[in-house]
């Protein structure tokens, strides 16, 4: 670390910008070679204190069942295999996956996950699950899940073997700001060292943004609310590609009443799966949108039957839905909370009162939250993007999922894909001549961010975040239609020149200063909305987690294909692209949603 014209300068190898799950690996396999040096940032204290891996509290790891016999010595079911795996997320991705990432995620999982093994992470021998979309139990859990939660106890793991190498280190406090890039290639990165308020840059051969999804930009989500997409942001201003931004996930686990009980979505998710759903009229309404599996659907049709009540006037007393387990015999319920990993215990929080309750037949209430990105930056199986030393890996990069994600997918596309990022950088760190920041490049950041201290009047930055969160949700959710996308984008363009350049913070001290922590993350917001609005404006029909009003059909013959969306002279342009398939063939048609 050296001092430059009055920015603290960091040069390394790699840079890795988010540090839990994807970040972790990717962290731990670019320095697997002693001579690569690996810095990674995060906005937390320090590796599991930011970003979604640390509320994956239950979560499952999805591995096939014969890498589980073949390599954890697991009792897995021998009908499974990768080829079946791999069918299961193409069928329920709504066969827009990109099949070179799905053929990279089912064949290496098991070992990834093996390694994970090797560093000490102990997987339960005893506990599988299959949820709605898998075809066999294929979904595991570490031992700990119920002490510590999944994630946590990931991210407990990887710290120790980041810890054990000299040549890897991790920075907290680290807001990552822009991307540097020098003669087209990437250079570095800036970031604002919230402890500080400092401005820091780094010099890098390669970076991987590893941030995560952008769950923030809507009021509720599943996630923390630093999870402001600002990897999608930086990447998109340095003219990074990014790949089906409309496909994003909710989930109708958010407990809007009673009042009290609102800390983290779980144990809802879990729930969910054998309660009922009633709207405000006593109607069971996933009858119409599945009347066989009916509640027992995939995410993607639970949060569009959700959504729909609500917007066509159906909603329960405060603006959701109504979920009840009064069918359930009592001693059900009990044994169910004995089973579930977890319990009625959730981030501390002992739910057993509650679903006292629910037992005697009070019916909860539950809105739609934001839970998951399949959409991002376009990759290819080694992580690479289009600007070269660019990576990215995990929720971020798109492609994978399609138009769906089936549950325990999520950490374990962070770890495959989190290893080969890892992996590519620092091959290409080792092999490309150094190249100097460009230190105009700096000064712009500076500008931009610093303005919100300087201004003395104009945006407040926390009451425009609550505006931007609440149209985002409004015309970009789980229902949209070409007037509800259009509204979106002709807002983020109005925000973009009228309110983003105002935004001011009444407090001027740069050390751990929430306001302008706000104010930087507010423009992330709003750039992304960007992004979404226009990747799903072109998209005329109803697939998976995108689902169109004015064009209810699942259209198979114009839209098996895929939206490139990226910045050019200031807008979002956006293009369409075939689908890359490997070996499953799209079908042909039209059929009603959900096809």
């Amino acid at each position: 670390m050296k001092n430059k014209g009055g920015y603290r300068v960091y040069t390394t190898d790699v840079l890795v910008i988010g540090v839990e799950a994807a970040g972790g690996f990717a962290a731990i396999e670019a320095s697997e070679d002693a001579e690569v040096d690996v810095i990674a940032i995060t906005k937390g204290s320090d590796i599991g204190r930011a970003g979604a891996t640390i509320t994956a509290q239950h979560s499952s790891f999805a591995v096939e069942c014969q890498g589980l016999r073949d390599l954890l010595g697991m009792a897995a079911d021998t009908r499974d295999s990768p080829e079946v795996f791999f069918e299961d997320v193409v069928r329920e991705g709504k066969y827009v996956n990109d099949q070179t990432l799905v053929e990279s995620l089912v064949h290496e999982c098991a070992p990834r996950a093996k390694e994970m093994e090797d560093w000490g992470f102990e997987w339960d021998q005893n506990w599988f699950w299959a949820s709605p979309g898998h075809s066999y139990q294929r979904e595991i859990y570490p031992v700990r899940a119920k002490d510590l939660g999944t994630g946590v106890e990931m991210c407990r793991v990887m710290k120790r073997v980041i810890e054990s190498r000299p040549n890897c280190h991790i920075l907290g406090n680290m807001l990552a700001l822009d991307l540097l890039t020098t003669g087209g290639e990437i250079a570095g990165a800036v970031a604002l060292d919230l402890a500080t308020g400092e401005l820091v840059v780094f010099q890098a051969q390669s970076v991987i943004i590893a941030t995560g999804g952008a769950q923030a930009i809507y009021p509720y989500s599943s996630t923390g609310r630093e999870m402001t997409g600002d990897g999608h942001a930086m990447a998109y201003r340095a003219g990074a590609e990014f790949h089906d931004m409309e496909y994003i996930q909710f989930l109708p686990g958010e407990l809007i009443w009673p009042p009290g009980w609102q800390v983290g979505v779980m144990p809802w998710v879990g729930i969910m799966h054998f309660a009922w759903w009633y709207n405000g009229l006593g109607d069971r309404f996933m009858r119409r949108w599945d009347p066989v599996l009916i509640e027992e659907v995939t995410r993607d049709k639970w949060s569009i039957g959700a959504a729909t009540e609500v917007i066509e006037g159906r909603a329960s007393e405060h603006g959701g839905f109504y979920a009840s387990i009064a069918h359930l015999p009592r001693d059900v319920v009990d044994y169910v909370g004995k089973v579930t990993r977890g319990g009625w215990v959730s981030y501390t929080v002992d739910f057993n009162p509650l679903f006292e309750a629910m037992k005697e037949g009070l019916a909860l209430e539950f809105a739609n939250h934001c839970h998951f990105w399949m959409g991002g930056i376009k990759i290819n199986v080694d992580g690479e993007t289009n600007i070269p030393g660019l990576y990215a890996g995990g929720e971020c990069a798109g492609g994978l999922n399609g138009a769906n994600r089936i549950s325990g997918v999520a950490l374990t596309q962070c770890i495959v894909q989190g290893a080969r990022a890892g992996i590519s950088a620092a091959a290409r760190a080792k092999e490309s001549p150094k190249r100097e920041v460009d230190w105009e490049q700096v000064e712009a950041c500076r500008e931009w961010v610093l303005r919100p201290l300087e201004r003395e009047e104009g945006t407040n930055p926390m009451e425009l975040r609550d505006h931007v969160t609440e149209f985002a949700m409004a015309k970009t959710g789980p229902l949209r239609d070409q007037g509800m996308l259009e509204e979106a984008i002709d807002e983020s363009e109005r925000l973009k020149k009228v309110e983003l350049p105002h935004l001011y913070c009444k407090a001027k001290n740069p050390v751990y200063n929430l306001e302008w922590l706000h104010a930087i993350q507010t423009m992330n917001i709003v750039q992304v909305l960007e992004l979404v609005a226009s990747s799903a404006l072109p998209v005329k029909n109803s697939r998976g987690a995108h689902y169109r009003r004015d064009y209810p059909d699942t259209d198979n013959d114009n839209f098996i294909k895929s939206v490139v969306a990226k910045q050019v002279d200031g807008r979002c342009e956006v293009r369409f692209e075939p689908v890359k398939v490997t070996s499953i063939t799209p079908p042909k048609g039209k059929r009603p949603y959900p096809g």
